[in-house]
């Protein structure tokens, strides 16, 4: 499922992603952030942040973080 939260038309130039994973409920790694995300794309300004979630029947799941910008 993904969500734009966003009502902007310029989304910036640049695009960042970051996750985290589960599973079973157990154990989970990454980081899903919105500075995690912009970090990584080197986005300094922001402009639009949505999110992905996936997940199978309890097992795994993860939730990502997308930020658009400049």
């Amino acid at each position: 499922i993904n969500k734009d939260v966003s009502s902007m038309t310029d989304l910036g130039t640049k695009k960042g992603e970051a996750c985290v994973s589960n599973i079973m409920g157990w154990f989970a790694s990454g980081e899903a952030g919105v500075k995690e995300a912009s970090d990584r794309a080197g986005i300094k300004k922001v402009k639009a942040v949505d999110y992905s979630r996936f997940g199978v029947l309890g097992l795994y799941s993860s939730v990502c973080t997308i930020v658009r910008g400049d």
